[in-house]
């Protein structure tokens, strides 16, 4: 069987009852934090966005997320998955911040089709690892190619393509374009692209490969046999456990940061706390990342804008030691202003830490490793976390009730503490619903 072939098996064949719980309360998590990371998008991006999608859309398919009216599912899939990716507070891997655009891409598309909770959990756990996948085997060329490949995939399943029509699929969403990197190689320092990993545009390929092949429009089958030069091969076909990327991998953020910052931003809290540090005491703190870190826009003790300012990690740092509640509030014109923030931003240095940088580049992120050094009252405080043992990554999981807060911060000012309160109950209870529209009905 050619692996194109295996793949789809896969993704057909998994049911819900060979999923291992610990995937599964993975992706129940997942699926909570995403929601709520897409509600905290809203008032950035969601009403203009929301603008384009009555002005392009047609079928009433699912919920735009925060607006409660609905659009094809294509649109809302994609706009939702970018509401998620706004504040940078969403899942970090293994695969690109993968979750926002799956499991946006299942809850539309499974509106379009009454799916049950069951079938779309299920869907989304095998789908995840096939991306986890992609990531570890890719050899070189665009980081992004696969992810509408896997969008494709889920797609496919939720809409009952058979197999021959889900192989064609996948030969035109391969072909869909998607840039080479993520964020930038910018032509001016700190200039910040909107629409971060694209998730508008990758959702949107992945279900209309969907689509296009279930109108007999499809492409190329067995592509995937033919980019050894891409990926290797060999890798795609299996887990090096069963669904061991999903179960232990999957990581999600305590505060609105890049994932692989986070570990610095806890160190930083207990070190402080742990001495009893004053804010006014501490002369200096060194902060040891990927030399990914040194870029401009991460690199920024003095972000201008909301922009700029989501992917500070000295702007984060400030805000983590200063104890502001993680979310929204960390971006404000408001907060950008305060120069008690600006001024403890301006005293963060970030370092390469030479031992995390060739564990970022092979993309075995759990291994990257975060240093900080506070340089207070004539002592100098050390101390390094893997992002395995950091909060949130797959040694120490975001403990419920601190995702709860997270989620509910987000929600509740859109729609009120009731709906956001029922709408985490049925999240956590994602199986045990028989459509799709039913919890669609809360957003």
């Amino acid at each position: 069987m050619s692996i194109t072939r295996s793949l789809i098996a896969e993704t057909m064949d998994t049911r819900l009852d060979g999923i291992p719980e610990a995937a599964l309360d993975r992706m129940r998590r997942a699926f909570v934090d995403t929601v709520g990371t897409t509600y905290g998008g809203w008032p950035v991006i969601g009403r203009q966005l929301g603008a384009y999608a009555q002005d392009v859309g047609t079928r009433a398919e699912a919920v735009l997320v925060g607006a409660g009216w609905r659009t094809s599912c294509e649109l809302a899939a994609g706009i939702n998955a970018q509401m998620a990716r706004t504040m940078d507070f969403e899942e970090g891997g293994p695969g690109l911040h993968f979750a926002p655009s799956l499991i946006h891409t299942v809850l539309a598309v499974g509106q379009r089709t009454g799916a049950s909770g069951a079938e779309m959990l299920a869907t989304a756990c095998v789908v995840y690892e096939i991306n986890a996948r992609f990531h570890y085997a890719h050899r070189t060329g665009d980081i992004q190619r696969h992810i509408p490949v896997c969008l494709t995939l889920a797609a496919a399943r939720l809409l009952g393509l058979d197999e021959a029509t889900t192989n064609l699929a996948l030969g035109l969403s391969w072909n869909y374009p998607v840039r080479k990197s993520l964020l930038l190689r910018p032509p001016a320092p700190k200039r910040i692209s909107r629409i971060g990993f694209g998730n508008l545009w990758q959702c949107q390929a992945g279900i209309q490969a969907a689509l296009l092949a279930m109108h007999g429009f499809g492409e190329l089958p067995d592509e995937l046999e033919h980019r050894d030069d891409e990926y290797r091969i060999e890798e795609l076909e299996s887990s090096p456990e069963p669904f061991s990327y999903t179960a232990d991998q999957l990581q999600l953020k305590v505060w609105p940061a890049s994932r692989q910052c986070q570990g610095a931003l806890q160190l930083l809290r207990e070190v402080i706390a742990e001495q009893h540090l004053s804010i006014d005491g501490i002369d200096r703190i060194v902060v040891g990342l990927p030399a990914f870190y040194l870029k401009p826009h991460m690199y920024d003790p003095s972000p201008q804008d909301y922009w700029e300012a989501i992917y500070s990690v000295q702007w984060a740092a400030a805000l983590a030691i200063l104890d502001v509640e993680p979310g929204p509030e960390w971006f404000t014109d408001e907060r950008l202003a305060d120069p008690v923030v600006r001024e403890l931003a301006a005293r963060i240095e970030i370092e390469e830490d030479e031992a995390s940088t060739p564990a970022w580049n092979k993309r075995y992120l759990a291994d990257v490793i975060n240093t900080v050094e506070i340089h207070a009252v004539g002592r100098i405080h050390r101390r390094s976390v893997t992002m395995r043992n950091a909060i949130g990554g797959p040694g120490q999981p975001i403990p419920t009730e601190m995702l709860d807060s997270k989620f509910l911060r987000q929600v509740r000012p859109r729609i009120g503490d009731d709906r956001a309160a029922r709408l985490l109950e049925a999240l956590w209870s994602f199986e045990s619903a028989t459509d799709a529209n039913h919890l669609a009905g809360l957003f």
